[in-house]
Order: C-alpha cells, then structure tokens, then sequence
C-alpha cells in the first residue's frame, strides 16, 4: 500500500511539472492555458472549425468563441465563415504561427533534456504505457461527460413532468 501511495505522489508530482511547463510554454504567447491548446491544435492540424475545436477541448461552442474572440482580438487567429455560413473557420495568423514555432521548439527541448536518460527499449516502454494510461482516461473522461449528460437529461425530463 505504501508503494501505491509513493506511486501516485510521483504521478501527481510528473502532472504538475507537465502543467507548469506547459504554462511557460502558454506565457511564449502571453495567452491562458486554454487559448494555447487552441493555438497547438490549429498549428497542428490548420484551420478548423470552432465545433472541432470544441470537441478537441472538451467545452461548449461558447466557451470555445470566448477563447476564439480573445485570441482574434491579439491578432492570433483569423476567422471566415465556410461554403456553410453558419460554419465558422479560424486559422493561425502569421503572427501566432511564429510563436508557436518558437514553443513547439522549446517543447521538443524540454521534451528531448528529460528522454535522453533513457535507452530507445525504455523510451518505447515508456510510450506504451503513457498510451495505455491516456486511454484509460479518456475512456474515464467520456464515461463521467456521459453520466453528466444523463444527469442533465433526467432532471431535464423531471422538470417537463413536473
């Protein structure tokens, strides 16, 4: 029981130093937590649609236009609707794309200065069971959004018969 315990002091210890440098990747672009996962995952897959967006993040499509509306007011994104006005589509402008070349390469250093203590098998091994944890957390992740919705749906249903 001691290790277990041990075990996830680690654990929590590894996700807060992820956290943090996660943030002092954020302050490259003087942007919240939030506004960089959007700017990652634009300068990763191009432009998107702020339903995609949402989806990737987790939140609501006006959680997701707050964020969007923020970082298109700094000049970060451009937004333009697609063939379907209703579908708006954002980008990185030139600007952001210039700081998140700056971040994903302060990324990849940091990324590189913890690996190299490991051999290629334990880098590998290593990758297999991050894999297997995030699965297990998404799947975890997906489960309590679906209870949530069922919650909401049921008193939702009590409120109509009441």
């Amino acid at each position: 029981m001691k290790t277990r315990i041990a075990f996830t002091d680690f654990i929590d210890d590894v996700i807060y130093q992820m956290i943090l440098t996660n943030r002092h990747l954020s302050d490259i672009g003087n942007v919240s937590d939030g506004e960089y996962r959007v700017l990652r995952f634009l300068h990763k897959n191009g432009e998107a649609t702020m339903t995609s967006i949402a989806s990737f993040l987790n939140v609501s499509t006006p959680r997701t236009t707050k964020i969007a509306d923020s970082l298109f007011n700094r000049g970060y994104i451009d937004r333009h609707t697609g063939s379907d006005r209703r579908s708006i589509h954002i980008q990185l402008t030139k600007k952001a794309t210039t700081i998140m070349a700056k971040s994903v390469e302060l990324h990849r250093e940091i990324s590189e200065s913890f690996l190299r203590v490991l051999s290629q098998s334990e880098r590998e091994q290593m990758y297999t069971l991050i894999t297997k944890c995030h699965m297990a957390l998404t799947q975890q992740t997906n489960n309590q959004n679906n209870h949530a919705a069922e919650i909401c749906n049921n008193k939702l249903d009590v409120k109509k018969h009441a």
